[in-house]
């Protein structure tokens, strides 16, 4: 079993994802607010992102302190503060996302607003497999319980694969808009958006590529 301070930064830990989570969660609502006209409720929902992007922010640094004060082995430290900071950039991109819409607010035409919109439930189903992996992991005990290390594994392989199909729905509306008759400066404003929402999920690829740092650290 881990001690108190492990077990404290196990519960910032959770308490982060949970953070993370609502953030993307205001994106996607402040996104559907956008696309039904509803600007008034769109920058409301911003305001929460912003708000929820702050609170994760005040974790991430509570947990660098636990970690600091002693939890876990010296060698997994620097790992899990790594994860933690992958993770708190998972809000940080989803925020200025979230920026993009209210400030610039995109002329989306609306036979693209479906393909946008998938992307972005893809993207939040992709953070729910990666806050399940992570759930499971805890340095010095997931192996104790090996039916965890197959459960994680392919979890993270689940988002790869997410990944890979948001990468492709990317490329395919970036080809269809620039084929289309909008204006030049209408396309550019459209592949700003994408790529702003796409990069939440590159984010998210990038800090299971962290857990599985910490799993590769922990197998040895």
């Amino acid at each position: 079993m881990y001690s108190e301070k492990e077990q404290k930064v196990k519960e910032l830990i959770d308490l982060h994802l949970e953070k993370v989570g609502n953030c993307l969660e205001c994106f996607k609502g402040c996104v559907e607010a956008f696309f039904k006209g509803d600007i008034k409720l769109a920058e409301d929902i911003h305001e929460n992102c912003d708000y929820a992007e702050t609170e994760a922010d005040i974790i991430r640094r509570k947990i660098a302190d636990n970690l600091f004060s002693g939890a876990f082995l010296p060698l997994a430290r620097k790992d899990v503060y790594m994860l933690s900071e992958a993770v708190d950039e998972i809000a940080n991109t989803a925020e200025k996302a979230s920026d993009t819409v209210v400030f610039q607010r995109p002329e989306v035409p609306t036979h693209y607003m479906g393909g946008f919109f998938e992307i972005i439930e893809t993207t939040i189903t992709m953070y729910k497999s990666f806050r399940e992996a992570v759930g499971k992991f805890m340095p010095d005990e997931t192996f104790h319980d090996y039916g965890h290390l197959p459960f994680i594994r392919e979890k993270i392989s689940s988002v790869i694969d997410m990944e890979s199909e948001i990468d492709q729905k990317e490329e395919a509306l970036i080809r269809d808009i620039f084929s289309s008759d909008l204006a030049l400066a209408q396309k550019m404003q459209l592949e700003l958006f994408l790529r702003r929402m796409t990069s939440i999920s590159d984010q998210i690829e990038d800090a299971a590529d962290r857990l599985n740092v910490l799993l590769i650290g922990e197998k040895i």
